[in-house]
């Protein structure tokens, strides 16, 4: 039996996974930008890049994306795409928060600690979904908005 080449094996993931991007059942544009515990103006810091987008998309698509804009979505479809366009991590389960002895403590140790801050009044970075460099940012605050019971996060949706 032939050894697997891991970089070729990598290469026709990004490959497939670029192909499997349904561009028509990505979410829309949203005018609201009142999120509770969300600055929708601002992404992480360490996410240069994404802020320039967000605050000018042309530069977005001279890097050969075909858009980017905020979007917004329950924490669960934000999760739920991460794992389908950027292949993150299964264990980061909305549903495992509730285990904080469970093999997944860690995540749900830090979305609970988000949720507090949140709940004092912190506003946190909008959420990051690319699509076309495989991206993601906001697995943790996702996980918080999701403890809280906020219905919608807002998203920058770069593809």
């Amino acid at each position: 039996m032939k050894a697997l080449n891991n970089e070729n094996v990598g290469r026709n993931i990004m490959r497939i996974l670029n192909e499997s991007v349904n561009f028509n059942k990505l979410p829309k544009p949203t005018n609201n930008t009142n999120f509770e515990g969300f600055n929708t103006s601002k992404v992480a810091d360490g996410y240069s890049n994404y802020q320039e987008f967000l605050d000018n998309p042309e530069v977005a698509k001279e890097k050969g994306f075909t858009d980017v804009y905020v979007t917004e979505m329950t924490p669960q479809e934000y999760m739920d795409l991460c794992r389908l366009y950027v292949a993150t991590n299964t264990e980061d389960d909305l549903d495992k928060l509730t285990d904080m002895n469970s093999e997944y403590k860690n995540f749900a140790k830090t979305c609970h600690e988000y949720a507090e801050k949140m709940k004092s009044g912190e506003n946190f970075p909008l959420l990051i979904l690319d699509t076309h460099w495989k991206e993601q940012d906001g697995r943790h605050r996702a996980g918080a908005a999701y403890i809280n019971g906020y219905d919608k996060v807002p998203v920058l949706l770069c593809y």
